[in-house]
């Protein structure tokens, strides 16, 4: 296999392998190669005549009336994608697991069943000193450390 050489793409999850031909710089499908080089495809085809598209549920292209992976909202008519809840923004779904309990707010729950500006407590420390209520850093306060050092000496 002359001409082919690795190369690697660091990403958090680990390296991806790539090869790359002379000139040609897409992924490898199944034979090592791309499509265009030779590579056959790794997931099928549409089964319409003439359609290169990939298929989706069903053996068919969206456009062939495959269908989407994704659940679309529950209201009639509606084609938007659905969140939490079975419905899109729209018709009330959510992007949350929980929202708070308190009346008007979307934002997501964290312990006690409350946001954080509620009185929810996420799972890191609060802060030591008294009467405050945001999450403590290094140090146990809510200020950078080295700020509070200065300020306990004054």
């Amino acid at each position: 296999m002359e001409g082919l050489k690795s190369v690697y793409h660091v990403e958090k999850k680990g390296a991806l392998n790539r090869l790359i031909r002379e000139g040609c710089a897409k992924y490898p499908q199944k034979g090592g190669k791309c499509i265009k080089h030779g590579g056959t495809q790794t997931k099928k085809p549409c089964k319409e005549e003439g359609c290169s598209k990939r298929a989706q549920k069903g053996d068919k292209c969206t456009k062939h009336g495959g269908l989407q992976a994704k659940r679309l909202c529950e209201e009639e008519k509606c084609i938007k994608i659905a969140l939490k809840g079975g419905k899109c923004i729209k018709h009330g779904g959510s992007y949350t697991k929980r929202p708070c309990k308190e009346e008007g707010c979307a934002k997501r729950a964290q312990k006690g069943s409350k946001c954080w500006k509620h009185g929810g407590n996420y799972a890191k420390k609060q802060c030591n000193e008294e009467g405050c209520v945001k999450r403590a850093h290094k140090g146990g306060t809510s200020r950078k450390p080295d700020i509070v050092k200065s300020i306990r000496t004054i």
